[in-house]
């Protein structure tokens, strides 16, 4: 299986992006970062940030049944992603 990076909703609400794989069961989620959303005005910014900071590894097993929806995001914030974790 190839690691993609993929979005994934969770039912607590939160955001997360990371190189996930999949099995029948759950994610696994490697530079798992939360998706923070700001709006200003009529503008709103993602930003990124650690999703669980005080881990010693960012890669995370993630159940499916704990997740909403998965998705791949739009191309300018998977490449701050790509940036962000070195992955260019």
């Amino acid at each position: 299986m190839s690691e993609i990076i993929k979005c994934l909703r969770l039912e607590n609400g939160d955001v997360v992006i990371g190189l996930v794989t999949e099995n029948a069961l759950s994610y696994t989620v490697k530079e798992a970062h939360a998706c923070i959303t700001e709006i200003q005005g009529d503008t709103m910014e993602v930003g990124l940030a650690p999703w669980i900071p005080f881990a010693k590894d960012y890669t995370f097993i993630i159940k499916k049944v704990r997740v909403v929806t998965s998705f791949e995001p739009r191309p300018n914030l998977a490449q701050n992603f790509k940036v962000l974790t070195g992955n260019k």
